[in-house]
This record gives structure tokens, C-alpha cells and sequence, in this order.
């Protein structure tokens, strides 16, 4: 197999790529958290700042990265170093261009969002009142669209928004596979933070509200994998003779084992928790997997599925 990250754009453009990835997954994975998880376990008042805080940084992260990205992108037109300037308002006018002006909007609003609510705990407990007494709605609509725009514009700035024969269906499958990994894969991150704790009641109710949502994600990216994997490798011949193909089941491989470390969780993770078992590590260990699945995918995201390249 020839060096995959030359395919992907070069080191640089596929680091700043997992960046990107890395801290659309955190931040939507916190948002997921702490909608779908904390409140089933009876713990979302509590979890709300650290849930933020984590948020913001993942969508902070993305938004410092963006210029990088941009610029590594003009740099791969460029002929001359001294002539990338240049070619950075060409990029920002391309329909890539469009989607990380988008991505980079998105990522602030969801961190003033989350950076709302920070401060609007801390009014409350300066008051006395409860947390989340005073109901923010410019706050939770910086949150909602944020999140939404993360989603989202990674489709615009990869394969699905190139498909010209199912555009649509591509971009849906992309959207929803971000959202099922950042509800899965991001979802782990403050899982393990807070188990990590010790807390053995918090851990175990975690867990067994983890484990819904968790299965159903998980489900969904098994599933809209498999349909863009469908979309975008014509033939097998482009599957087992390609780089994208050899990255794509390294890929598969990790998340098999991510699969595998949820099932032992599932079984076990609620009892251990209760226990006192060190449960973090186990949990530490799929949030690895997890980053490696990232990693992977922001290879696979910039490399040419046809048999050669």
C-alpha cells in the first residue's frame, strides 16, 4: 500500500483534518451527553458545567484549527510558497471554502453557547438558586445551531458533497454518520472523565443510561458506513485494490473493537462501576479506539476511493 497520508493531502492538511474531527466529535459528543445521558441517570444539574467546559474546548478547537486548514489548503494550489496568499480568497470561494467559513461560525457560536451556561451556573450558585434556574435562550440557541453546524458542514468539505449522482442521499448519510459517532464515539469522552471520579453510584447510573443511546449510535454508524462505503466504492476491484480501501478496513477493524469494548461494558460495566472496579480504564481504553477510529477517518476522508490511488 503506498503512504496513505500522501493520498490524504499530505501530513499537515490530514492533521489538521483529525483537529477538525477530533473537536466536532468532543464537543457534539458533550452536547449528546448531556441531553440524552446525564438526565436518564438523574445527574444533569451537576454535570452541566463540566459538560460545557468540555464542550466548549472540543468546539474551540475546532474553530483554532480552522485557519490552519485553510491555509494548507491554498498552499496545495500554490506553485510558489510566496503566492499562497493569493490563493486563499480562491479557496474561501469554493464550495469547501464555503463549508469551513461555516464550520468555523458554527464552532463559535456552540462555545459561546457552552461558555453561557458556564457563567449562568455560576450566577445561580452566587444566588443560591438551583442550577439552570434562569432559562437562557439566546445561550441555548448558540448551542442548538452550533451543534447542528458541525454536524453538518463536514459533509461540504469532503466526498459526500463531490457525489454528483447522489449528492443528496450523500450528504445525509455523512450528517447522520457525524452525528451517531459524536453521540457514540464523543459521548465516551465525558463518560470515562466522570468515572474516572470513582463515584460508584454516579458511574453505574451513567452506564446503564449510556447504553441506550449508545446502541442505537452505534447502529447508525455501522449503517450509514456500510451505505457510503456502497455510494463511493464502485467496485470491489476499488475496495481491495485501493489505498482508500486498505485505510477503510482499518478503519472497520477499529471500530469492531470499539463495538467489542461497548458489548464488555454492556454486560459487565454497570456491576463493576457498582462495585468499585476500576471501570475508567476499560472505559479509558475504548475512548483510545475511539481516537484512533478519528484519526483514521480523517485519512480516509481526503483519499480517492478509486483502485490505484
Amino acid at each position: 500500500m503506498a503512504d496513505p497520508l500522501a493520498f490524504a493531502g499530505g501530513l499537515a492538511a490530514t492533521g489538521f483534518r483529525a483537529l477538525a474531527l477530533t473537536g466536532t466529535v468532543v464537543a457534539a459528543g458533550a452536547v449528546a451527553f448531556a441531553r440524552l445521558v446525564a438526565p436518564r441517570a438523574g445527574i444533569a444539574p451537576a454535570a452541566e458545567v463540566p459538560l460545557a467546559r468540555l464542550g466548549a474546548a472540543g468546539a474551540f478547537l475546532v474553530a483554532i484549527g480552522a485557519p490552519f486548514r485553510v491555509w494548507t489548503q491554498a498552499s496545495a494550489f500554490a506553485l510558489e510558497p510566496a503566492e499562497t496568499w493569493s490563493y486563499v480568497p480562491r479557496v474561501l470561494g469554493t464550495t469547501w471554502g464555503v463549508g469551513a467559513t461555516a464550520q468555523t461560525i458554527a464552532a463559535l457560536a456552540l462555545a459561546f453557547g457552552l461558555r453561557r451556561a458556564v457563567r449562568r451556573a455560576g450566577s445561580d450558585a452566587a444566588t443560591g438558586g438551583p442550577a439552570g434556574a434562569r432559562r437562557d435562550v439566546p445561550g441555548r440557541a448558540l448551542t442548538v445551531a452550533g451543534t447542528l453546524g458541525l454536524i453538518v458542514t463536514p459533509a461540504m468539505m469532503g466526498h459526500a458533497i463531490a457525489d454528483e449522482r447522489s449528492t443528496g442521499l450523500a450528504v445525509a448519510l455523512d450528517v447522520t454518520h457525524v452525528a451517531a459517532a459524536s453521540a457514540w464515539l464523543g459521548a465516551l469522552v465525558p463518560l470515562a472523565m466522570i468515572a474516572r471520579t470513582g463515584e460508584r453510584a454516579v458511574t453505574a447510573a451513567l452506564i446503564r443510561a449510556f447504553h441506550r443511546p449508545a446502541m442505537v449510535a452505534a447502529v447508525a454508524v455501522v449503517l450509514t458506513g456500510v451505505g457510503t462505503t456502497l455510494m463511493r466504492v464502485p467496485t470491489l476491484g476499488d475496495l481491495l485494490h485501493s489505498t482508500y480501501g486498505a485505510v477503510l478496513l482499518v478503519k472497520v477493524a477499529l471500530v469492531a473493537m470499539a463495538l467489542g469494548f461497548g458489548a464488555m461494558h454492556y454486560r459487565s460495566g454497570e456491576r463493576a462501576a457498582a462495585s468499585g472496579a476500576p471501570v475508567w480504564r476499560t472505559l479509558l481504553a475504548e475512548v483510545a479506539v475511539a481516537a484512533g477510529i478519528v484519526l483514521v477517518t480523517a485519512v480516509l476522508t481526503g483519499t480517492e476511493s478509486r483502485a490505484g490511488a
